[in-house]
């Protein structure tokens, strides 16, 4: 049935086949999933043509071969595709979309689920260690004599122009891959977003300082992220007001965006790639997101009596924390519960590193704290995710109307104090931050694996103590098992140590001394979410 024709809609259980994927009924049409998965957010990685003419760094084969890109988790819509999902062209430049990190296959007995959204599995740190790598092979010798010829750069004014344009691609990398190298690998679905964000953040105020990215965390799914009063997994950001463009040009930064800081006049703010346009475009159809529903008609059918057994335990261990919503409500909204790090147990190196990174100001030292005016300065050191906020308002300020244009769609967004039970120290605003969400659990049998950093492989080794969940275990697989609900994790390319610091699996000791009958009804009732 599957083979009939291209596309077919199954109106009873609402999911889109492909000959390859089945789309799950998540609120976007095929239209809004291809322009999410290459939209441009203002990302520049590496110039278009020579990515797509540079050779991988140990053979003649392209590195831009499919193959070679499928080898770091990067996912492709169609089957004849050369560009994968979560590459977006601007003029000369390929960057990276949202859709890079948040677009997930599921895999079950021949058929693929794809995710919008969702947390992905793709092995980032390595694509960008392997294109520095790559740049760097291709600077000299037959790899850049092949070079030059795929490029028509046929004569010596030509190579030279090349060449100058390939070293800058390469040093850039280089410099990028170098103040983020970490004794801890990331493996798949993970990275150190904030830590990578801080060093592109002191690159620009030419600071003389790096901060460690060794703390990674998984990708965070979308679905009810713009009907949240505070993302993150530390819950750092406010959706209020403009708060969700500030996140998003935020979060360009961190991907290769440029930004100019002027040493003169800050109150005009300052240039950047951000595309404010397109991010504001991002987060209305995010506001369309749905969860996904457990496909009973491609993954086993839910066991309806377990699961409202499974119900009621919910509501004695998971309720208080991961409060109810109806996934496709418009109106729903999202109160985080944000829990110490103490008190949650689990693996506090995220939350730490985030709060105490500091460094040298560079060329921000005496500006003000805000845009456009502001009494405090900036002194030689300052917290990183002040200096953050900084650059945020400076991209911001120099686009007013689109300030408001956000702030007048998030009306009505929830605003107000963090929720939970977390420290606050009135002589330093970001103590509160040493902490992590916790959210409402709809489509959270998509999004192995769990915890904030991705230490436990699936739902019913989180139900465990932590004593007995799995030391070590291998990611990269996107082979569902519905049973235990998350990755095949005997299989996949890398393996994830619980034991290095920024790994561990403990804490989160919640419904863990259940018999083995209640977890079973719970993790199914769990299925239905």
């Amino acid at each position: 049935m599957l083979k009939r024709a291209f596309l077919l809609l199954f109106l009873f259980t609402g999911s889109v086949y492909s000959e390859s994927v089945v789309y799950l009924e998540q609120g976007w049409s095929l239209k809004d999933r291809a322009w999410f998965y290459s939209v441009d957010q203002g990302s520049r990685l590496v110039p278009y043509d020579i990515f797509f003419s540079l050779e991988q760094t140990t053979s003649e084969s392209l590195f831009a071969e499919r193959s070679n890109l499928e080898t770091f988790g990067f996912l492709f819509q169609q089957p004849n595709d050369s560009v994968p999902i979560g590459f977006a062209r601007n003029e000369r430049e390929l960057g990276l979309t949202c859709a890079a990190c948040h677009t997930a296959n599921v895999e079950y007995k021949g058929t693929t689920l794809r995710i919008d959204g969702g947390a992905g599995q793709t092995d980032l740190s390595s694509f960008l260690e392997a294109l520095g790598s790559a740049l760097q092979a291709n600077l000299e010798g037959p790899k850049f004599n092949r070079l030059a010829k795929r490029m028509n750069a046929n004569d010596s004014s030509s190579k030279d122009a090349l060449l100058a344009r390939l070293k800058k691609s390469a040093e850039e990398r280089q410099r990028y891959n170098t103040v983020n190298r970490s004794d801890l690998a990331y493996g798949f679905g993970r990275l150190d977003a904030f830590g990578r964000i801080y060093n592109r953040v002191l690159q620009f105020a030419k600071s003389n300082d790096t901060v460690p990215a060794n703390a990674p965390v998984s990708y965070p799914f979308l679905w009810d992220a713009p009907q949240h009063d505070y993302v993150q997994w530390v819950g750092s950001t406010s959706n209020a007001g403009a708060g969700s463009l500030a996140r998003n040009v935020g979060q360009v930064v961190g991907v290769f965006g440029h930004v100019e800081i002027q040493t003169r006049l800050p109150q005009a703010g300052y240039n950047s790639s951000a595309q404010i346009g397109e991010l504001l475009a991002i987060e209305t159809q995010l506001k369309r997101l749905t969860s996904p529903i457990w496909p009973e008609d491609v993954l086993p059918p839910i066991n309806r009596i377990k699961a409202a057994s499974g119900r009621i335990l919910y509501e004695t261990h998971c309720l208080s924390c991961h409060q109810d919503i109806e996934r496709s409500d418009p109106s729903r909204k999202v109160f985080a519960q944000m829990y110490g790090i103490d008190l949650v147990g689990t693996d506090g190196k995220t939350a730490t590193n985030i709060v105490q990174a500091s460094g040298d100001t560079g060329i921000l030292k005496g500006k003000p704290v805000h845009f456009p005016v502001s009494i405090d300065r900036f002194g030689a050191t300052s917290r990183v995710n002040y200096m953050l906020r900084h650059l945020v308002e400076g991209i911001l300020i120099q686009n007013p109307g689109r300030i408001v244009q956000s702030a007048v769609t998030n009306v009505g967004a929830i605003q107000g104090e963090r929720q939970g039970k977390f420290k606050i120290d009135p002589n330093d605003p970001l103590a509160e931050l040493l902490a992590y969400k916790s959210r409402p659990l709809n489509g959270i049998w998509a999004t192995a694996p769990y915890l904030h950093n991705g230490s436990v492989p699936t739902v019913e080794d989180l139900l465990l103590p932590a004593a007995k969940r799995p030391v070590k275990f291998k990611t990269g697989s996107k082979t569902f098992d519905p049973g235990r609900v998350g990755f095949i994790s005997s299989e996949g390319p890398f393996t994830f140590d619980t034991t290095l610091p920024g790994n561990r699996n403990t804490g989160h000791e919640y419904g863990t001394n259940l018999s083995d009958q209640e977890r079973r009804a719970l993790l199914e009732y769990i299925k239905s979410l």
